[in-house]
């Protein structure tokens, strides 16, 4: 089995996949590296977004209610990583999605994160579980005029 491998200009086709062949360290580092920019909730808003089309910078900023720097350094992030592409008009610079296969992977982890959720809850007792949970005791306030 092979699978296309894709990072920044480069583009290879029949790279070796996990389950067939070990891998060296160093393409495993690299593989590990893209898992880390994908394990940053924020990153993952941008991708999100950028799932409609292109973007600009303000747009993903106003989007997610972010500050600018913030999110200049993730794009920045998932540019380097191949990730993302940009180009410049003027002083704007927009982002859009350089490597479609980071969908399907995301849709595969939200597929088995469903699952897991699923499972956990179908294991919960019928009667729910707000009622077995302790109740808190109540605080008393007085006001004093």
């Amino acid at each position: 089995m092979s699978v296309a491998f894709e990072s920044g200009n480069r583009h290879t086709e029949d790279m070796p996949s996990l389950a067939s062949v070990a891998l060296p360290d160093v393409l495993l580092d690299d593989i590990a590296r893209r898992f880390r920019l994908l394990g940053d909730p924020s990153r993952l808003r941008v991708l999100n977004l950028l799932r409609a089309g292109e973007m600009s910078v303000n747009d993903i900023t106003r989007a997610l209610q972010a500050g600018q720097s913030n999110i200049s350094r993730h794009l920045q992030a998932l540019h380097a990583a191949g990730m993302v592409s940009r180009r410049r008009d003027g002083t704007t610079v927009y982002y859009r999605i350089a490597d479609p296969v980071l969908f399907k992977l995301c849709d595969l982890v939200c597929q088995t994160t469903r699952g897991v959720l699923e499972r956990k809850l179908a294991a919960l007792p019928q009667s729910g579980y707000a009622r077995t949970a302790p109740r808190r005791a109540k605080a008393r306030v007085s006001i004093e005029v």
